[in-house]
């Protein structure tokens, strides 16, 4: 294809290569961001010869687009914005009381400052703690908050790291680059801001919030609880802007601290042994940075074992509860593993756990780092033997992480689906329901789902499925939802990496996620990937071995439904999705079934099984040779004769590794165009196979199920 600049009639079509169009795409998409944010600021009166000279960057980026040397504008003078912005924002009046929403006034930003617009906020157990009372440093009122994401609008004086439009983070832990920390090479910790962060001000030493006429303090150099906040430039990494902010805020503080903690301070190594106590965000992020380190074992403990599936889905081996012990945790573990763990974490913040955490250290070498804050005036104590035989004790703030230098990598680690941050989002709120988000953190209502083991007729053997029941169940019967996984997954992988559950509470849908197979002694299987365990199709098999047992389809359609119906609040309106081979299985289940579903999606669907290698290795294990009956079960095929015209969403990742060769997205519009069928196929740019491809996308999918359902 060719592309001819509009504005430019005479000039010869230039040919651009895919790779060239999608990196333009990226370019343009970053271009309109900043121009929505340098409007944001015009209309508060920003600093207009900054935003001028912004736009003449633009412009030179646009023209850079479309092959055209870039022209620079002639700076005018033009008044600049000398005034405070009015900001809604949840400001704490005092301890121990709920936050109030109010409108607050936000001072322009001073020499090396940034005024940013915070677009999501997470809420964090510090935030609690200050609001409690018990902080010493904790200064009244306040705007809280230090997990946030935003755009800048405003740039101070002498600021150059970022610019208006530029997607940011802010940080507690600065990294100005030139004191005596930055410089050493040896601690993340940085000085430049510390002194006057700790008393609730800007660098020099006042507050650019007030309401009614009096001064409101900063917290954590961030106040990330306001809809703008201004922050020290030293205090803002600047991030890929194409980052999901729902999702990237939580690395301002939890998980970058926990998945650091293993990485730079700890140090873990393949084949380490890992014990971590607590499971709270902090916590869950170290099984996960242990995951990636490639740790042999690894023990999460925790009193509350209802975090425990959670934690084996992010990896962990092992799971214990102090509770269910006559003797010291540090003592079981120890007898666990022989001489203790190479690395322990405590991420409660509790002494007494600390303690427990170092003693089951190994001897020799053991190193127990503590992330969790104690209360204000605790002391932590131990035998010096417990020392002196070799254990380590240490401590970490950020995980080790320079926040502008090392957090905008793993920005890009998680938009690739290397650091999960979806399971850490547990519900999404409008800042006025913010108090509620404290009363869920304090009761520790983090969404989850139970997972139930049944013992099945229709396939002969124990089956587990994962129910995520939203708030409303409590009160009236919902519809419910039935996600179904792909090759090698089990009920765990939708519940723990899609982050659904948020959306499922805020539209009323229960959801209901089975194994993708038939499992467990006496059932076939094979040693590949694809075929047998892990690998079920979601048809019934007529072949042997596989007949016996691998009957997905009749097991999804009829045995699972009248068990959620029977022991479940549900209404009896059904929506069916699910991912790869589980996209094929709710296409194929759909169309087999008029009547029986109201709702039908999939992500990265195998959309003509028996035209690409996965289907046809299975089908002919399962079904045999005679493709018409392979026909059955291929939803391209299916489309043909289907008596009911229920509207298909599907979406797919331009970027997937399997999209040519066993997915053919194509063959689906062709087949739906054959037969007229409502399709709703979407494209999308830079996305993969993976769950994170899922987690973009699931809140538009359920809403999509939920308007069908409740319609």
């Amino acid at each position: 294809m060719a592309y001819t600049p509009p504005g430019y009639p005479g000039r010869a079509p230039m040919p651009y290569s895919t790779q060239e169009k999608k990196q333009a795409l990226v370019r343009v998409r970053r271009i309109g961001g900043q121009l929505d944010a340098l409007a944001q600021a015009l209309e508060q009166e920003a600093d207009c010869g900054a935003v001028l000279q912004q736009i003449a960057a633009i412009r030179g980026a646009v023209n850079g687009l479309m092959g055209e040397p870039a022209v620079a504008l002639a700076e005018p003078s033009i008044h600049c914005r000398s005034t405070a912005m009015k900001s809604r924002a949840a400001v704490a009046f005092a301890p121990g009381k709920p936050l109030e929403i109010v409108e607050i006034d936000v001072a322009p930003p001073k020499k090396g400052e940034v005024l940013v617009k915070i677009s999501h906020t997470g809420v964090c157990h510090t935030d609690a703690f200050t609001l409690s009372g018990d902080d010493p440093e904790g200064l009244f009122p306040c705007v809280l908050g230090h997990e946030g994401a935003g755009v800048v609008v405003e740039v101070g004086e002498g600021v150059t790291s970022v610019q208006p439009g530029d997607h940011v983070i802010p940080l507690y832990t600065a990294e100005c680059g030139e004191c005596l920390f930055c410089k050493s090479g040896k601690t993340n910790l940085c000085v430049a801001v510390r002194a006057t962060q700790g008393k609730g001000v800007m660098p020099d030493g006042s507050t650019r919030f007030s309401y009614n006429g009096e001064p409101i303090y900063h917290y954590m150099g961030c106040s990330t609880f306001s809809e703008y906040t201004v922050v020290a430039e030293v205090s803002l990494a600047k991030i890929n802007p194409q980052a999901d902010h729902e999702q990237v805020c939580l690395l301002g503080c939890g998980v970058t601290t926990g998945i650091g903690a293993v990485h730079n301070t700890a140090k873990v190594q393949a084949g380490d042994s890992v014990a971590v106590f607590g499971l709270g965000g902090i916590g869950l992020a170290v099984v996960q940075g242990a995951r990636q380190a490639k740790a042999g074992r690894i023990i999460a403990v925790d009193t509350n074992p209802a975090k425990f599936e959670l934690a084996r889905s992010m990896g962990a081996t092992d799971c214990v509860n102090p509770k269910d012990h006559d003797k010291p945790i540090q003592q079981v573990i120890v007898a666990m593993t022989g001489w203790g763990v190479d690395h322990s974490f405590e991420c409660i913040g509790n002494v007494n756990v600390m303690r427990g955490a170092l003693e089951c250290a190994h001897r020799g070498w053991g190193q127990s780092v503590i992330i969790g804050v104690a209360g204000a005036g605790q002391e932590i104590s131990t035998r010096p033997f417990q020392l002196v035989t070799g254990r380590k004790w240490m401590g970490t703030a950020f995980g080790g992480v320079k926040g502008r230098s090392q957090l905008p990598g793993m920005v890009e680690q998680a938009m690739h689906g290397e650091i999960e941050l979806a399971p850490f989002v547990t519900h999404t709120m409008e800042l006025e329901r913010i108090n509620e988000a404290f009363e869920l953190m304090h009761e520790g209502k983090s969404i989850r789902s139970d997972v139930y083991r049944h013992g099945s007729a229709v396939l002969g053997c124990a089956m587990n499925f994962a129910v995520y029941l939203p708030p409303q169940a409590e009160t009236e019967r919902l519809p419910v939802l039935y996600w179904l996984s792909g090759l090698t997954c089990t009920e765990q992988n939708f519940i723990a990496k899609a982050g659904a559950q948020r959306y499922a509470a805020e539209h009323g849908v229960i959801v209901v996620a089975p194994d993708t197979s038939p499992r467990g002694e006496g059932v076939a299987d094979d040693p590949a990937y694809d075929l047998g365990q892990g690998a079920g199709f979601y048809l019934n098999a007529t072949q042997l071995p596989w007949a016996a047992h691998y009957r997905m389809h009749d097991y999804v359609v009829d045995e699972l439904p009248a068990l959620v119906e029977a022991a479940f609040p549900a209404s009896g309106m059904r929506g069916i999705s699910g991912h790869s081979m589980g996209g094929h299985g709710a296409l194929t289940i759909a169309l087999r079934n008029p009547g029986r579903y109201r709702s039908v999606s999939a992500f990265s669907p195998i959309v003509a099984p028996a035209r690409v290698p996965w289907g046809e290795k299975a089908f002919t294990a399962y079904l045999g040779p005679d493709r018409a009956d392979w026909a059955r079960y291929d939803a391209t095929e299916l489309l043909q004769t289907a008596t009911e015209r229920l509207p298909l969403l599907v979406d797919q990742g331009e970027a997937d590794e399997f999209l040519a060769t066993q997915l053919k997205p194509e063959l689906l519009r062709e087949a739906c165009a054959r037969a007229d069928h409502p399709l709703t196929l979407r494209l999308h740019p830079g996305y993969d196979h993976s769950y994170y491809f899922v987690a973009s996308f699931i809140g538009e999918h359920i809403a999509w199920h939920a308007r069908a359902l409740k319609g």
